[in-house]
């Protein structure tokens, strides 16, 4: 975590592009100093298991090769033979020297305790400044820089909100500034509602949140954005009122993301959990879940060429067959 007189070097300088580029090094150099050591003649062992590994993969390879040609050649058989007895040696040899390299190297995963000893906060906030870049982050606090300074100040002093964040899989194309922001607020609409707030309705917030921390554009409208509080109440709502698949509860942040990251309308995916119960209600209890779960996306049908003049504007046009259906991809996207 940065203290306070660490970020503030002057008013102008907080929280700037070249603050976040040397912020990002002095935590690099943190972490690295603090790298647990690790025994020589471990390391020795493991570098040698894994050039034995690379030397029989080789011989496998060469000794395969010999074999090819040998068949293309019609050579004698007892020859083939010996050259396909070496490829099975080489094999035999490949698999324990693998062995091998696992069982050394997990000698020295043993020995070291990582998380001990290096701060954590140190590791999530060097993380979090890498991937929004020094940029992208400076930019997006200079465009309201007394509330996004402040909110910037909570998320890397919050610990947790930052494993929560990563774990999740990160804000999308490492937008955190508008992720936390989106976060804030969803968090605050569900803590003021008269409602318990369930773990579920958090998780589909920080879902959305990262998923809507860079702006999803309509199915084919690209003048309009998906409204990312509009979405996650959506969900919420879809939750509670049992109209989502009975697994749904079960998914985690990072599967959450697959289902409020959907293009469509949030009318047109009410219409479509409306239209799979009336025309295919055995497709809600289908055991494949193989198939239960696939997803497709419509921009996927929209990047192909061979569709011409018949591909769809409006998304209710793919379930009534206006556009090319496989697999019952799209039966499948309805059930969320």
């Amino acid at each position: 975590m940065v203290s306070d007189s660490d970020r503030t070097n002057g008013e102008n300088e907080k929280y700037s592009e070249e603050f976040f580029v040397k912020r990002i090094q002095e935590l690099q150099s943190q972490i690295r100093d603090n790298l647990p050591s690790i025994d020589s003649a471990a390391k020795d062992s493991f570098a040698d298991a894994c050039r034995a590994v690379e030397a029989c993969i080789t011989a496998k390879n060469e000794a395969q090769t010999l074999v090819d040609k040998l068949h293309k050649a019609n050579a004698d058989k007892e020859l083939i033979e010996k050259a396909e007895a070496a490829v099975k040696a080489c094999q035999a040899a490949e698999e324990s020297a693998g062995d091998t390299m696992v069982l050394t190297g997990q000698k020295i995963f043993e020995s070291l305790d990582v998380l001990s000893s290096i701060d954590e906060s140190s590791l999530l906030e060097c993380t979090v400044l890498t991937q929004s870049t020094p940029k992208g982050l400076a930019k997006w606090v200079a465009e309201d820089r007394s509330t996004h300074e402040k909110l910037l100040d909570s998320f890397l002093g919050n610990v947790e909100w930052m494993k929560q964040m990563i774990i999740g899989g990160g804000a999308s194309n490492g937008n955190y500034g508008p992720a936390i922001a989106l976060h804030s607020r969803l968090l605050l609409q569900i803590a003021s509602n008269d409602c318990l707030a369930s773990p579920m309705r958090h998780k589909i917030a920080l879902a959305t949140a990262l998923e809507h921390a860079t702006p999803i554009e309509v199915f084919k409208d690209s003048s309009t954005i998906i409204d990312p509080v509009a979405r996650c109440w959506h969900y919420i709502h879809a939750y509670e009122n049992g109209a989502l698949d009975e697994h749904f509860e079960k998914f985690s942040v990072w599967e959450l993301r697959m289902v409020v990251d959907s293009n469509a309308k949030d009318e047109d995916l009410q219409w479509g959990r409306d239209f799979l119960k009336a025309y295919r209600p055995d497709e809600i209890h289908e055991d494949d879940f193989a198939m239960k779960y696939l997803v497709s996306m419509p921009k996927l049908l929209a990047s192909s060429g061979s569709v011409g003049e018949s591909m769809p504007t409006y998304l209710p046009h793919v379930f009534l067959g206006l556009a090319i259906c496989q697999d019952g991809c799209w039966l499948s996207a309805a059930r969320t």
